[in-house]
């Protein structure tokens, strides 16, 4: 894991309560990537959110560039909270938000000594963001991550049985998580690689197979494509998930496919999330999702990808949906 001059700009890793220990996968980052730098509170135990937002709003008018924040538990609503009282001047400054495991100050297990992070903000934020939920999360259910993300209008991010995605969760460095920082640094980086999947389900059915269409960036970059090709090869599960996957495993290392993350114009099928999961795949992006799929071709065997994936032993990073709309246009008229 290491930073290149495309992605050399500050990233604010903003622990929540208790700080962060050395096993947190936050603790890795800074370890390991000189630009991730700890913004650093005065009461860890017992905080006023107040007092973390003034410290943080000090941290990003000192900043010499443009900043990202790594937010976890309970800073993700001192996010929210800065955010909705920041100077614009300030706010400008920020490229984006990685928000883990968005602790609910409202909930039952929240901790009693924390103060004034109560009620969460639910104001869109004013910079792009990205909140990552556990579907076991003692401190925030899923779906009320969710309506975070909603609010927020941020992209909501399952990453499947993982607690409160936390030292205790054995992430390690956390390498899908990484990958979704890498997204925001990157800006529009992700919505180009989902369109060529569009463009890619696109030229499939010119070619007068089903409009479906993958790919593999591995480190910023396309790697391997593919399209769906039931038709012309005459087999009903050549999907181009799974014509991706036997490419990969073909031209790529294992160490390159779990480095990379698959984009896909519709959510996979159950007999694809197999073929990925077994080739090492391990965070994927779709666009058009199932349910809306489902409206337009039928439901059949309809099972969502996050759920297949949430019964595996390693986790796996699923964002989406995405240019639904776009996604949506190459299927008009086909099914």
């Amino acid at each position: 894991m290491t930073d290149t001059p495309r992605t050399a700009l500050a990233t604010y890793i903003l622990p929540g309560i208790s700080n962060s220990g050395p096993e947190h996968w936050q603790s890795y980052w800074e370890r390991q990537v000189p630009q991730c730098q700890r913004i650093i509170q005065e009461e860890w135990e017992r905080p006023r959110c107040a007092d973390w937002v003034a410290t943080l709003d000090r941290a990003v008018a000192k900043a010499e560039s443009e900043v990202v924040f790594v937010a976890h538990s309970s800073a993700c609503a001192l996010v929210a909270h800065w955010a909705a009282s920041a100077a614009p001047d300030l706010i400008a400054r920020v490229r984006g938000a990685l928000l883990v495991g968005p602790s609910d100050p409202e909930g039952p297990n929240y901790p009693a000594g924390p103060s004034g992070f109560a009620p969460m903000p639910r104001r869109p934020l004013p910079f792009p963001s990205i909140v990552v939920a556990s579907q076991d999360d003692l401190y925030v259910g899923l779906e009320q991550a969710r309506s975070y993300a909603e609010a927020w209008r941020s992209r909501f991010v399952d990453i499947g049985a993982a607690g409160h995605i936390n030292s205790a969760s054995n992430l390690g460095a956390w390498p899908a998580g990484y990958a979704l920082l890498e997204e925001l640094r990157n800006g529009a980086v992700q919505e180009a690689f989902v369109r060529q999947a569009i463009e890619l389900a696109r030229q499939a059915r010119s070619a007068g197979n089903h409009p479906f269409g993958a790919l593999l960036a591995v480190d910023g970059k396309t790697a391997v494509t593919a399209q769906n090709t039931v038709a012309t090869d005459r087999d009903p599960t050549a999907h181009a998930e799974t014509n991706l996957v036997a490419l990969a495993i073909r031209q790529l290392s294992p160490e390159e496919i779990r480095r990379g993350v698959l984009y896909t114009s519709c959510e996979p099928c159950a007999m694809c999330v197999g073929k990925m999961y077994w080739a090492g795949i391990r965070s994927i992006v779709y666009a058009l999702p199932a349910e809306e799929l489902a409206a337009l071709a039928g439901r059949d065997f309809l099972i969502p990808c996050a759920e297949l994936f949430g019964r595996a032993e390693e986790h796996v990073t699923i964002a989406g949906p995405l240019l639904v709309n776009e996604a949506r246009e190459v299927h008009l008229g086909f099914w």
